[in-house]
């Protein structure tokens, strides 16, 4: 492989062959891949946590059903007792 150093960029060579710019500094390309990984970490925990977002809106929805439903029937018995509060 024949690699030729890029004018004013130590830290850069180009492949001749393929064409392609290389980074041969090894902390830059370390530090690029911590980012990355903390990146996809942040990106799992904030889906997790719109998950559980959604579940608590649907857990508080069914709540809310339950208690209109609770009301209803409460309404409807104490009609058919005939006694209004």
């Amino acid at each position: 492989m024949e690699i030729i150093n890029i004018k004013n960029r130590p830290d850069l060579v180009r492949d001749m062959e393929s064409k392609a710019i290389l980074n041969t500094n090894r902390g830059e390309y370390e530090n690029y891949l911590i980012r990355r990984q903390k990146k996809q970490e942040q990106q799992i925990l904030l889906e997790n946590q719109e998950a559980l977002i959604n579940t608590l809106k649907n857990e508080v929805d069914e709540l809310k059903s339950l208690v209109q439903m609770l009301l209803q029937k409460d309404r409807s018995d104490q009609k058919s007792l005939g006694t209004t509060e």
